[in-house]
């Protein structure tokens, strides 16, 4: 049984999309998988028990000529269809190029109906997936008839990865049995209210270093955050602040240092469960339902604003209570 993965980007969606890798290898015992991404997402995959290559969409000469008997095309993109499509495989599963045309498989629409490629129409795919209460791990467990145990997400830290989080810890002093809080308030450009503000963030610090106040504390972010959490440090000088240029996998070996993580629906958030970490989540404007936490995270939702209208740029801006980060944290299951 031979097997291939078509799922490019986003970051965070191919670590979430790791998540069907135990439950095809549990069904197809003997199955070799392969996995066809972006370039700046192989290192994502790298390492990982259940593959057997990893292919960079641009190379097509590596993987075009051969032949699999599944394919699991995830991504929603006609360019890459059309170059799946012309691949020979007994059974074809998800998005493929009918002419110039994107379209999905019949057995793969409990997700494709929800997004927008949907048959459906925009409007009431929208009104889907606000209504779904099933995450995407599920669905995608349930549409490949998989059997769903809440298997996590895989993610392989190198040594080289490893050796970056450790250096990290020894020049910021965090030492073995330190509480560290991992704090991933920013989610990039695209979602105007998928992050807090800097106002919200910065109140939320004072309360973790209120309840908790022998913690250490990690400013996470991209290359978006650095400069407002430049701006959190200058008033709160006890933070770490790692925020930078990192690779996906020094971002992760950041996160894997923390004990909790504080984080709104993004990548941070994705490496996290793939790291079995605890996580405290936020949600808004995107659905809330369609994430798999596991056991082991707490969803924290808006007591007023929108949630899953996925509005890119919404006017009513959420509001949470932020007591209820704090409560989480000291849920059983958590501390």
């Amino acid at each position: 049984m031979t097997i291939l993965i078509v799922k490019l980007g986003a970051a965070g969606d191919v670590i979430r999309t790791t998540a069907i890798l135990p439950g095809l290898k549990e069904k197809y015992k003997k199955a070799a998988i392969d996995w066809i991404t972006e370039k700046k997402h192989v290192d994502l995959l790298r390492g990982n028990p259940y593959l057997r290559n990893i292919f960079v969409f641009d190379d097509h000469k590596l993987f075009s000529n051969h032949k699999y008997n599944l394919i699991i095309d995830l991504d929603a993109d006609l360019g890459v269809s059309k170059v799946i499509s012309l691949m020979k495989t007994d059974r074809l599963f998800g998005t493929y190029a009918n002419s110039d045309k994107l379209v999905y498989t019949k057995d793969s629409r409990p997700w494709f109906d929800l997004g927008l490629l949907s048959r459906f129409g925009k409007e009431k795919a929208d009104i889907l997936k606000a209504k779904n209460r099933k995450t995407y791990q599920e669905l995608c467990y349930q549409m490949l008839k998989l059997s769903y145990r809440q298997q996590r997400p895989q993610l392989t830290l190198s040594r080289h990865d490893l050796e970056y989080g450790r250096l990290f810890s020894h020049l910021n002093n965090i030492r073995k049995g330190d509480f560290v809080v991992g704090i991933n308030t920013g989610a990039g450009t695209k979602w105007l209210h998928k992050k807090l503000d800097m106002t919200d963030t910065i109140k939320v610090i004072e309360k973790v270093k209120e309840r908790f106040p022998k913690s250490k504390i990690i400013l996470l972010g991209g290359p978006e955050e650095i400069e407002r959490n430049r701006k959190i440090k200058l008033k709160l000088p006890y933070v770490i602040d790692a925020s930078g240029n990192q690779t996906f996998m020094q971002f992760a070996s950041l996160i894997n240092l923390c004990g909790i993580l504080i984080t709104s629906d993004s990548l941070g958030m994705h490496l996290a469960t793939a790291l079995n970490k605890k996580i405290i989540a936020f949600f808004s404007p995107t659905s809330p339902w369609e994430i798999e936490l596991y056991d082991t995270g707490v969803k924290v939702l808006p007591v007023k604003g929108c949630l899953a209208c996925y509005h890119r740029r919404c006017q009513t801006k959420p509001q949470f209570d932020l007591n209820h980060f704090i409560e989480s944290i000291e849920k059983p299951k958590l501390i």
